[in-house]
């Protein structure tokens, strides 16, 4: 049963995962985006309320991770959407149209409000 109230936009971006406050890093596949956040596919286990940097193509997304079920090798991490730094390539203006498309209020988005 999928709890989610808000629509998923399904994705498949390779993704590296650093949890800023360890330094702990894994490889995940974020595999779709929605109003409340991305979801990501990963094999270490992230604790929740730990804020993270994702790294996609040349672009940066920081998130707090809000759960991470499952058990190894693969882990279903939900993670909230703090701040986007988006770079220059096409990977990167893929990205941008994608999240101001699902999530126009995050900072760092060109168009954003904030």
């Amino acid at each position: 049963m999928d709890r989610r109230l808000d629509e998923r936009f399904e994705a498949h971006l390779d993704v590296r995962i650093i949890e800023l406050a360890t330094g702990d890093c894994a490889e995940g596949v974020l595999t779709d985006i929605s109003k409340s956040g991305v979801c990501v596919i990963t094999s270490h286990q992230f604790v929740a309320n730990a804020i993270v940097r994702m790294e996609v193509a040349d672009s940066a997304l920081y998130g707090c991770v809000a759960y991470c079920n499952g058990d190894e090798p693969w882990f279903r991490m939900g993670i909230e959407l703090i701040q986007v730094l988006l770079g220059g390539t096409d990977m990167a203006n893929l990205l941008s149209a994608l999240l101001l498309e699902v999530l126009p209020e995050t900072p760092g988005l060109v168009g954003s409000s904030s």
